[in-house]
């Protein structure tokens, strides 16, 4: 028998992946150029036609903030697009949940026929309370 210690393995509940910059895949970040580019020429366009700059480059600034916030992953690997599905998914599933049916009101008269009772057994007797 080794006495060897060996090292603890804990599975991670997440996948591995390889961040180039945190939260950001390789693709993440090619999916924020191909909007900032889409964006970029969409804001010429609208300085084309306005004489705008402000206009223009908040509508690029805009796309490319609301790309990275939609693209960034969290602790758990997921992005916005990812937790968007799972909650379509989980709305779509079949529910099931444990429960018993007590009926109110029937549970109020036992309650009111057992004080009753008691109080006929002990209608005799002086109470001191």
């Amino acid at each position: 028998m080794d006495n060897e210690e060996k090292p603890l393995i804990i599975p991670n509940n997440c996948p591995p992946v390889k961040y180039v910059i945190g939260g950001f895949t390789g693709t993440d970040l090619a999916y924020v150029g191909i909007v900032g580019t889409a964006a970029l020429l969409i804001a010429v366009f609208l300085y084309m036609n306005s004489n705008n700059s402000i206009k223009a480059v908040g509508f690029f600034v805009f796309c490319v903030a609301a790309a990275a916030m939609i693209l960034h992953r969290d602790l758990y690997t997921e992005n916005f697009i990812d937790k968007i599905r799972i909650l379509l998914e989980y709305q779509k599933s079949q529910k099931c949940f444990l429960y018993f049916y007590v009926d109110e009101y029937q549970c109020r008269m036992e309650a009111q026929k057992k004080n009753e009772a008691e109080n006929r057994g002990n209608a005799g007797s002086k109470r001191l309370c």
